[in-house]
Formats: C-alpha cells, sequence, structure tokens
C-alpha cells in the first residue's frame, strides 16, 4: 500500500508539473489562440448567413435588429463576451459607414467588442479626445480670438462655459 501511495504522488506531482510547462509554453498559448479566432470567425459567419435573409452578403439594420432580438442569440452573443445592450448603436458601431454590415465587419467589429475595455481601447479614446479638443480649441480661436487667443489647451471653467455658448452658436 505505501508503494502504491508514492506511486501516486509521484504520478501527480508529474501531472501537476506537465500542466503547468503546457500552459506556458508560448506556442501552445499561440495555437490556442489561433484556434480560438477561427472559432469566433466561424461561430460568427454562420451567424451572418442565417441573419442574412434576402441574400446580397450584407445585414441591414432590419435584418441586423431581427437577429439582435432573438433571446438565444442575445444569451449566445453573452457568453462569447458581447453584450448586446442597444442594438442601433451596436449596428452603427459595426457598419462601415454605408449602412450595412457585411460579414467581415461582423467578424472584425464583434472580435474587437468582446470582453471588457482594454488598456489600448482606453489610450486610443483618450487620445482622440486630446486630439479632438485641440481642433475644437483651434476652432474657437479663430471664431473669438480676444476670449480664446491664449495658446494653452487647458481650459479654465469660465472658458468652458464660453466655448460651450460658443459651439452652441457654431451648431
Amino acid at each position: 500500500i505505501i508503494g502504491f501511495s508514492v506511486v501516486s504522488v509521484i504520478t501527480g506531482v508529474f501531472i501537476q508539473e506537465t500542466f503547468k510547462v503546457a500552459t506556458s509554453d508560448d506556442q501552445i498559448m499561440l495555437n490556442n489562440k489561433r484556434r480560438a479566432m477561427r472559432d469566433h470567425e466561424r461561430k460568427m459567419t454562420n451567424l451572418f448567413k442565417h441573419a442574412d435573409h434576402d441574400g446580397d452578403g450584407s445585414l441591414d439594420l432590419e435584418e441586423f435588429s431581427k437577429i439582435m432580438d432573438d433571446p438565444i442569440v442575445r444569451k449566445w452573443l453573452s457568453s462569447m463576451g458581447l453584450e448586446v445592450d442597444d442594438v442601433d448603436r451596436l449596428f452603427e458601431t459595426l457598419n462601415g459607414g454605408d449602412g450595412k454590415v457585411t460579414g467581415s465587419e461582423l467578424v472584425a467589429g464583434a472580435g474587437r467588442l468582446k470582453g471588457s475595455a482594454r488598456s489600448i481601447d482606453l489610450l486610443t479614446f483618450i487620445t482622440e479626445y486630446r486630439h479632438d479638443r485641440a481642433l475644437i480649441m483651434q476652432h474657437f480661436r479663430q471664431m473669438d480670438p480676444e476670449q480664446f487667443g491664449n495658446h494653452n489647451t487647458t481650459i479654465t471653467g469660465s472658458e468652458a462655459h464660453s466655448a460651450s455658448n460658443l459651439w452652441c452658436k457654431v451648431i
């Protein structure tokens, strides 16, 4: 019995170490990631084919909304890490500006939107925000150089109020 116990412990330790090495191996991680990406693409392609009722190779808002209103599809997407709270906003996010979502747009967009926000997403947003803020302030300076004449991009409370009033005039 003691010999059997010793062999069992040695086997357990060997298996544990094997799994530890396997999960840290870079090639295995890359293969798992590729497999997951292929599975995601296959699943999204099947969803697209199911949703494309007119067979034109793209989904309009009506087709997209119809498939997204299906509770089973929503649960399935949720299980893959894609929460669908606002169908219209999701459609606008996925389509390339032409009012239709193609299969490749669905695959790529769903892949980007899965899960929680990543650091790179937040960094991209902050960078775009700063760029847009600088352009808006430059526009304000051109419209009213006396009030926004300094080239400092920091906006004080009174400038923000004046800027919002000026922006309303622009619109």
